[in-house]
Formats: C-alpha cells, sequence, structure tokens
C-alpha cells in the first residue's frame, strides 16, 4: 500500500512539473525566470507536504497550493530582482501566478478523485495490527469501522488467547509472532493502544520490518496533540504538556472568569434577589446560603462551596469507596429530582452563589466539579490529573448527558483541560446555557 502511494505522489510531483513548464512555455517567458520559479515551486510544495503518503483533506491541498505558489512566485520575484533582472512585465507575471495555481488545483481535484476511487474500491487500504487490548483499541476498532482507507487486520496481544473474535477483530497471536504476522498480513502500520512496557520491543520491530508505529496518546496520560517534538540546545526531547492552562493562559482564563462571572450575575440579579427573599419566607430562622467544604485540588486545601439552601447537593454519608456505582447513583437521584420545571430552576438558582467562589478564587467557571476530600483520598492516580487546573462551577462532562459513565465523565474533563482555549470556554458557557434551559423545559 505504502509503496503504491509513494509511487503515485512521485508521478503526481512530475506531473505538478510539468504542467507548470508548460504554462511558462505557453506565455513565453524567460527561461531562467521560468527555471527558478519551475525549482521553487516544486521545493515549497514539498516541503509544505503537499506530496505526503498520508491521507489529507483536498481542502488543505487548495491551501498548500496556493500558499506554496504564492511564496514560490514572491521568491522568484526577489531573486531576479536582486541577482538576474529580467524584464518580465506585471501582466505577464499575474498570469503565471494565477495559472499556475488554477491548473495544479484542478490536477489536484481530479488526482483526488481517483485517490478517492480507489479507496472507495478498496484497492488501497492502510493493512493495520493493533497491539493490546483495552478500551483504547475498542474505541480504535469501533471508529476504524465503516473506514475504507483503513482494515483492521487484527489484534496482537500477550494475555489474550489466539483466535479470539473481539468486536469483530480476531486476535493473531502474542508479540513473539508479530513479525510473522507483520510478513504474511503484509502490515503498514502497527498501533499500541496498552502495555507501554513492549513499546522498545515494538520500535525495534517495526524499524526491521519497514512499517510505522503509532502509539496511542492516552497510554502517556495525555489526549490528542499534546505530544510534541522540539530541540533544547542541540538535543531533541518530546514535550509532553498536561495543560494548555499554563502560564499567561491560566491569567487569561482566570481574567476571563471574573468579566464572565460579574456579567452573568447582573443579568441573574433580579432573580437571585427574589430567589433569596423566597427563602427567607419559607426558612425564616435558618441561614439562606449555606457552605459546603470541597476539596480544590489544583490548591491542594477544602474550601466552602456556596449554594442556597434548598439545593439539590451531594451529602457525605453518601460518599462511597465505589465511585463508579457512586455517580449513577447520584446521576440517578439527580435526574428523579429534576421533575418539575419550578423544581428544576430553583434548584438551578441554588447553585448561583457559586459565583461568589468565582469571584474568590476557589473555582473557575468551567472545569471539573470539585469533589469531597474524603474522594479525593480514594482516587487512583490516573483521576489525579483532574487536580492540574482549578475545579469550576459549570463541569465540561455535564454538556455531554446525564447518564454518562464515570470514565465517560474523566475523559472529557481531561480533553477539556488538554484542548482549552479561551473561545473552547466561550462555547462551552453559551452551551450552558441552551443546556439549562432544555433541562428546565423537559
Amino acid at each position: 500500500m505504502r509503496k503504491n502511494r509513494t509511487l503515485l505522489k512521485i508521478i503526481n510531483l512530475f506531473c505538478d512539473a510539468g504542467i507548470i513548464i508548460l504554462i511558462i512555455l505557453f506565455l513565453d517567458s524567460p527561461f531562467i525566470f521560468g527555471l527558478i520559479f519551475l525549482t521553487t515551486t516544486i521545493l515549497v510544495l514539498f516541503f509544505l507536504k503537499l506530496y505526503t503518503t498520508r491521507f489529507q483533506s483536498f481542502i488543505k491541498d487548495i491551501g498548500i497550493i496556493i500558499v506554496g505558489i504564492i511564496f514560490a512566485f514572491s521568491l522568484t520575484i526577489t531573486l531576479n530582482f536582486l541577482f538576474i533582472n529580467i524584464n518580465l512585465s506585471t501582466i505577464q507575471g499575474l498570469n503565471i501566478l494565477f495559472i499556475s495555481a488554477g491548473a495544479l488545483i484542478i490536477f489536484h481535484l481530479l488526482f483526488k478523485i481517483i485517490e478517492v476511487l480507489l479507496i472507495r474500491f478498496k484497492k488501497w487500504q492502510f493493512r493495520i495490527i493493533i497491539f493490546g487490548y483495552s478500551q483504547s483499541a475498542k474505541r480504535l476498532i469501533e471508529n476504524f469501522k465503516g473506514q475504507n482507507a483503513i482494515k483492521v487486520v487484527g489484534i496482537v496481544d500477550n494475555i489474550i488467547k489466539k483466535g479470539t473474535d473481539i468486536n469483530g477483530v480476531k486476535v493473531l497471536g502474542k508479540l513473539n509472532e508479530i513479525e510473522k504476522i507483520i510478513k504474511i498480513e503484509k502490515i503498514d502500520q502497527i498501533f499500541q493502544a496498552s502495555q507501554t512496557e513492549q513499546t522498545i520491543n515494538l520500535l525495534n520491530i517495526a524499524w526491521k520490518n519497514k512499517v510505522e508505529l503509532k502509539i496511542l496518546p492516552n497510554l502517556l496520560g495525555v489526549y490528542r496533540d499534546k505530544i510534541e517534538g522540539e530541540e533544547i540546545f542541540g538535543t531533541s526531547v518530546l514535550r509532553v504538556s498536561p495543560t494548555a492552562v499554563i502560564g499567561w493562559r491560566g491569567e487569561i482564563k482566570r481574567i476571563f472568569d471574573i468579566i464572565a462571572a460579574m456579567i452573568i450575575l447582573l443579568i441573574l440579579f433580579p432573580l437571585i434577589l427574589v430567589n433569596f427573599f423566597r427563602l427567607k419566607i419559607i426558612f425564616p430562622q435558618k441561614s439562606t446560603i449555606l457552605g459546603q467544604k470541597r476539596y480544590n485540588g489544583f490548591k491542594q486545601k477544602e474550601f466552602e462551596l456556596l449554594h442556597f439552601r434548598d439545593a439539590d447537593i451531594l451529602k457525605p454519608n453518601l460518599i462511597t469507596k465505589n465511585y463508579y456505582k457512586n455517580t449513577y447513583m447520584l446521576q440517578k437521584k439527580r435526574h428523579q429530582s429534576h421533575k418539575k420545571s419550578f423544581r428544576k430552576f430553583w434548584q438551578i438558582l441554588a447553585q448561583t452563589p457559586e459565583l461568589l467562589n468565582v469571584f474568590l478564587g476557589d473555582i473557575s467557571l468551567i472545569g471539573p466539579r470539585p469533589p469531597y476530600k474524603i474522594e479525593a483520598q480514594n482516587y487512583q492516580d490516573f483521576y489525579l490529573k483532574r487536580f492540574i487546573i482549578k475545579p469550576g462551577l459549570i463541569s465540561p462532562a455535564t454538556l455531554t448527558g446525564q447518564n454518562q459513565s464515570f470514565e465517560s465523565m474523566i475523559e472529557a474533563e481531561y480533553l477539556y483541560i488538554e484542548k482549552w482555549s479561551l473561545l473552547l470556554d466561550i462555547k462551552l458557557l453559551f452551551f450552558s446555557f441552551a443546556y439549562l434551559v432544555k433541562r428546565i423545559l423537559l
């Protein structure tokens, strides 16, 4: 598969060169100018990875072609002005620029159509095996189902018995059989989904058999694109960023929290005032606003999470060590208690004093919900990542639905921690308003 794609991309490169040569001859451009433009264009497009063997969208190809042609043309004009000084009219130059860009875009559209047809009819496929079965491997198999460009040939696992069928994919053997499997099944890529201790062995096997090794980032406790290569004083290193909310970005998030909390407080102030006097009438001898001890893992201390008296909150005696079961029970309890719209409306208003916690710096507007200290003390190491940033008034996991599992909640929070941006906070804030309206009405 990779050899075929490499050959086709080489043909693609030479076709691009041929198109530019024909355009230069057709427009009767000076020979030296045309030669420089041809060379710079092909080199720029190559370094912009237009001729990569990986699958990429046609939109990305168009962007690369436009940027590449403009840059190559500008470089050619600069070199011509500094060293050659060939007379070239403005119209002739613009013709070369626009016709070259248009011709290459049309050619690459035809090329992409051919590529898609070959994939559609399964003439081209990346044949892959997954090493180590886990939840990540399960999601990988589900994501690749129906993708004509990728064929999951099988799973290699040191524990599961050979021949076992998992989600329609068979276990082909153990690590000591993987080289034989690569040759027989003509494998292009290995995806490592578990057993990090075998990474060095898999790297050696991949290099020896000339296949790619792809390691799922959550093996290192991170998601998506938080692993980057960089060079420090001549030494190449891999940089793993646990979160984007560090340094000046953390300060921006704090400023956004204060401004947004102030706007929300001003908008809701009449309703908060009505709720305050309502509770004073119902509970004349009792305090209207209460505090509940929660744990701020970011600051590693407990704080008082404020709420109105009739908030539907989790009592400390409900905390158990079985967090999976406990989380489901709490979600069920909340769902059952939100049957009447007015009741749900007052329960949502009951959490508005938490905005004061935002001003005090105890929590952020958006982030993982703060746990009890006893709950935090029983967390496994994997769950401690929730404490990398401040807890939040609105959890990113809340917006994904009521009946999600504990793992889904943790994954949603971790994705938010790593993918944080100011735009994401703004989006989640608007989504949360829509979610609350829906929750009240339904």
